[in-house]
Formats: C-alpha cells, sequence, structure tokens
C-alpha cells in the first residue's frame, strides 16, 4: 500500500520521497520554459548582446532552498516551489544566477569576488556578469550597475496553502522600486511570482 498522511501531521518518508525521474525534470523544464512572460522588451534589450557587462541584483537572483525548513513546515514555500499539501520540494533548483552560470560558464567572464568569482575563460567573453549585491542593498545595487551596461534585478514572492499573501507586491518591491529610480543603465526586471503581483 502506498503511504498516506494527513498535514500537517505527515512522515519524514513522505516529506522526503523521491518523486523525480528523467522524463518529469523534462516536463517541468518545458513548462517551466512555456510559463515565462515577456511583458515589454524596449530597446530589444533582450536577447543580450555580445560583450555586455550585467549587473545581476536582488537577493531573489540567489535565493536559498532551505529543505530542512520546508521539511518542517508542511505549507512552507519558497521561491522555486508553492507551500502546502501537493507540494514538491526541489534538491537544487537553479536561481537565476546559477542558471546564469550553467548557461554561460564556458562563455562569459565573472568579475569580482562572490558568488559570480570563476576563472577567465580565454575565448573572449559573450557576457559579462559584474558582482552584483544579493542582499537588496540599494546602494550596492547601484555601485554594480555603474560598472554594468545592462541590469538584471530580481523579485519574487510565494504563496501557500491555507494561508493569504499578505499583498500583491513582490518581497523586494521597495527595494526594486529603489534600484528602477536610481538606474542610468537599461534594466530588465525578472519576476518570479505564483500569481498576481502589483
Amino acid at each position: 500500500a502506498v503511504p498516506t498522511c494527513t498535514p500537517p501531521y505527515c512522515g519524514q518518508e513522505m516529506l522526503r520521497a523521491r518523486a523525480t525521474s528523467d522524463e518529469h525534470v523534462a516536463l517541468s523544464r518545458q513548462i517551466a520554459t512555456e510559463s515565462v512572460a515577456l511583458l515589454k522588451n524596449g530597446g530589444r534589450l533582450l536577447p543580450l548582446q555580445s560583450g555586455s557587462r550585467v549587473a545581476l541584483v536582488g537577493s531573489a537572483c540567489d535565493a536559498r532552498n532551505d529543505i530542512d525548513a520546508m521539511l518542517r513546515q508542511w505549507n512552507l514555500a519558497n521561491y522555486y516551489t508553492i507551500g502546502g499539501s501537493g507540494r514538491t520540494i526541489p534538491l537544487s533548483p537553479a536561481s537565476v544566477a546559477a542558471g546564469l552560470r550553467a548557461a554561460w560558464e564556458k562563455r562569459v567572464e565573472y568579475a569580482g569576488e562572490g558568488p559570480f568569482h570563476l576563472p577567465l575563460d580565454p575565448a573572449p567573453p559573450a557576457v559579462e556578469v559584474v558582482n552584483g549585491d544579493h542582499d537588496d542593498n540599494v546602494d550596492l545595487a547601484v555601485a554594480a550597475m555603474e560598472r554594468a551596461d545592462v541590469a538584471i534585478v530580481c523579485g519574487a514572492t510565494t504563496a501557500a496553502e491555507s494561508e493569504d499573501r499578505p499583498s500583491l507586491l513582490l518581497d523586494q518591491s521597495g527595494f526594486i522600486g529603489e534600484v528602477l529610480a536610481r538606474a542610468t543603465i537599461p534594466t530588465v526586471l525578472v519576476a518570479m511570482t505564483p500569481g498576481a503581483v502589483l
């Protein structure tokens, strides 16, 4: 018999079940790709031009996936999965920063210290990611943007079963607003949302 449970009294064995196969991963990637919506591409900023210096800023660009915390609370959500009885906790989801590293690691020069410090590739870089801020510090984000040609600013919010979101704003809406107000370069906003936002 298949083990069952009633939240929040689910045993650890149910929450740690592996529910992933190569086919599921392929389908998940297809769904994620098809769910991306480009609302505006002013000045044809995307795709990024070869040789661009990109400032990647905002805590949502490289958010943690705290599996232990999610296992302790049945309806806890994060930027990678909704919270609730039907959730599947991803083992190692790709953040925006990790996705950029994976997609461009053979072609990209990462400058600075921190999450983007990698050996420089001998080939000419396609895109250079300057060391951005991942703590929602507006001054550090603007400083990174001053060394770049284009900025990618990330924001996100969560949703969970049995709880309403406190607002329709992104968790980083204040940070995003201040950064966009001070931006002097073309800027892309990446919004990871489980539903409507303002």
